[in-house]
């Protein structure tokens, strides 16, 4: 019985590092999936309470992660939460006050901004809207 050519040590040392990196590269696939690598990916658990306040109408846009005194222009009650930080999660569709939950304003829109808590344990008010104020660009 003759065996093939023994392997040189540059060829078992090339055999070493792919078995050691094929590994690594899994695990690294499985990581970059787990986040967005964005500031926005920590409002993901604040979905459900989102959905359950638009009774699961529309179509999900985004998340976005919002200061609070950012939004006080358009919605002066949020210059009292200061500097806490709010998901927001937007839905595209045909909305009017009595289609969502803690409607901020009396008028539809084209699309609803459910504003939750950080922990995402509270919706704090939903904003009917006719076009969006902020780039939802992160999808879900």
């Amino acid at each position: 019985m003759t065996r093939g050519p023994a392997k040189s040590p540059r060829r078992r040392t090339a055999a070493g590092v792919l078995a050691l990196a094929l590994p690594l590269s899994l695990v690294g696939c499985s990581a970059r999936g787990a986040s967005l690598g964005t500031t926005s990916s920590l409002c993901f658990h604040a979905l459900p309470a989102a959905a359950a306040a638009v009774h699961d109408r529309g179509s999900l846009l985004g998340v976005r992660l919002v200061v609070a005194s950012r939004l006080r222009r358009r919605v002066p009650a949020a210059a009292a939460l200061g500097d806490t930080k709010l998901c927001m999660v937007a839905y595209k569709g045909t909305f009017v006050p009595g289609d969502v939950s803690k409607p901020l304003g009396g008028h539809g829109g084209d699309f609803a901004v459910v504003g939750v808590n950080q922990a995402g344990t509270e919706v704090l008010g939903t904003l009917l809207l006719n076009h969006l104020p902020l780039a939802f660009r992160h999808n879900v």
